[in-house]
């Protein structure tokens, strides 16, 4: 599927060239096969391109006007609200076609900054919407001209740096981890003694109290007792 298709004349083929240039160096795709407009063959290819096209221009000159394929693509994408017509020559264009807009590149020499192209491509953007990159690599093109694609160094290495990131994420996680520690709790369990129980002591029933007898003093002692008040009496008296 192209983004743009080109209709035009073979006698206008060398103006297409360079139209088709400039835009694909937009970003656009550009559907505009010279061989089949050589004939002026309208086959089932050209009406594949015509239908699956975002946008169709075309280039109205003193030839196109006459082209009876031209004007029936014109009508089709008129249509289909997706035409964008351009002139390249002083031309007095179709009944049906002198209300629509016609930007001129009558004169234009292909260059990409020309104001007459700068409208243009504003014209083909309403329509088509932006090209997806602009003055990137050509697109492969419905007329069998494939350009080489720039390529993608993501595509080149991205599985060999995933692998290899892959590798130092394991090195790290089996050289680096830290290893782990013995709890203090196990060796402590591995060293705790049994507790020894406490023997069980039985009651023992209250002795009986004896009183104690009084005791008797002998008669010396007896003696001793009334001797000494005795004396104490007599040091008084004395005195």
């Amino acid at each position: 599927m192209s983004d743009i298709f080109i209709s035009y004349t073979r006698e206008d083929q060398a103006t297409a060239r360079k139209l088709a240039d400039a835009l694909e160096g937009e970003g656009w795709t550009v559907w505009w096969d010279p061989k089949l407009r050589a004939g002026e063959h309208f086959d089932d290819v050209i009406e594949k391109a015509l239908n699956d096209a975002k946008c169709v221009i075309v280039m109205w000159s003193n030839r196109s006007v006459q082209s009876r394929y031209v004007r029936d693509e014109a009508t089709y994408a008129l249509n289909q609200n997706k035409l964008a017509p351009v002139a390249i020559e002083n031309v007095n264009l179709p009944f049906r076609f002198k209300g629509v807009q016609t930007p001129s590149l009558l004169g234009w020499d292909g260059s990409k900054d020309a104001s007459e192209l700068r409208k243009l491509v504003e014209d083909i953007a309403s329509i088509a919407g932006s090209p997806v990159t602009k003055a990137g690599p050509k697109a492969e093109q419905a007329n069998g001209r494939i350009d080489q694609e720039v390529p993608n160094p993501w595509r080149t290495y991205g599985p060999v740096a995933a692998a290899v990131a892959v590798v130092l994420v394991i090195f790290s996680l089996v050289f680096w981890s830290p290893k782990p520690r013995e709890a203090p709790v196990k060796e402590a369990e591995g060293q705790k003694e049994p507790i020894k129980e406490a023997p069980i002591v039985k009651p023992q029933p209250p002795k009986e109290i004896v009183p104690a007898a009084p005791e008797r003093k002998s008669e010396a002692q007896k003696g001793i007792v009334t001797e000494i008040p005795d004396r104490r009496v007599i040091a008084a008296l004395k005195e």
